[in-house]
């Protein structure tokens, strides 16, 4: 009786099909830790916080999904409150500011494109970390990204 009450608390981690058209935040404030939110092809115009979430976010492929940061004024994705995130299989861009905050947490990005994003006077570069945070890269491009500065020196840019 006793493992019966055990076994039953067992949470298991899901994946989360988000479709072409859905909301990739309204997944993620549906989603556990653990959770995998998978991405159809597409194109996805918005802004994210993964709001304290471990999470895996993947994409069809780097062609194929898309996230649009056009319409975020500093940030595309928010990772602020100790959370652990993996990016992949996707194309970040057209990002007012950066693509990434990264701030005391963990972010890896796999098989990920980011480009057109930043400008030299906003908020710049494509990724930016602090306060001890983590930033795993495999197998990503970047190309022509701000640089994090507004005389174009690099300031604190990380890419």
């Amino acid at each position: 009786m006793i493992f019966l009450l055990f076994s039953s608390s067992i949470l298991l981690a899901a994946d989360i099909n988000v479709a072409s058209g859905d909301s990739i935040q309204s997944a993620i404030n549906n989603a556990v830790s653990g959770d995998v939110l998978i991405l159809a092809s597409g194109t996805y115009t918005e802004c994210l916080d993964t709001s304290g979430k471990n999470l895996t976010i993947r994409g069809d492929s780097t062609s194929t999904t898309t996230i649009d940061g056009s319409s975020c004024s500093t940030n595309s994705v928010v990772l602020a409150t100790g959370e652990n995130v993996l990016f992949e299989q996707m194309s970040l861009k057209n990002t007012n500011g950066r693509v990434f905050s990264v701030e005391s947490s963990t972010l890896t990005l796999d098989g990920v494109d980011i480009s057109d994003s930043g400008t030299s006077s906003l908020h710049g570069p494509a990724i930016q970390a602090s306060n001890n945070a983590t930033v795993t890269i495999n197998n990503s491009n970047f190309e022509d990204n701000g640089d994090g500065s507004e005389d174009g020196s690099g300031g604190n840019s990380i890419l």
